[in-house]
């Protein structure tokens, strides 16, 4: 009797330790894939930021060559300005002078 009740304490022993390594390699697994999901996900979320960081470098870009031709347009437009000044100065000049002449 005593030798049933070892090796029934055996029997379910060993099904406790059968039913251990079983989580044990389920757990394994699911460790696994939460890590590939994981390394996917930061993967495609760096694939994601790069494109982004593209986009605004582009858009950048743009936006310094519009500045560019801005400040040229500003430049060579305050070039016209001044010359027209000038012009009207001496004009203002000369009118006085025949003003004063008369």
């Amino acid at each position: 009797e005593e030798e049933e009740r070892g090796e029934s304490e055996r029997q379910r022993v060993m099904q406790e330790v059968g039913e251990l390594q079983v989580s044990v390699e389920l757990a394994c697994k699911e460790r696994e894939r939460i890590e590939t999901e994981g390394l996917a996900a930061q993967h495609s979320l760096s694939r994601s930021l790069q494109i982004e960081l593209g986009q605004h470098t582009k858009a950048m870009d743009v936006v310094r060559r519009e500045c560019l031709e801005h400040k040229e347009t500003l430049q060579h437009e305050t070039v016209r300005l001044r010359e027209e000044v000038v012009l009207l100065e001496t004009s203002v000049q000369t009118l006085s002078a025949t003003e004063r002449e008369r």
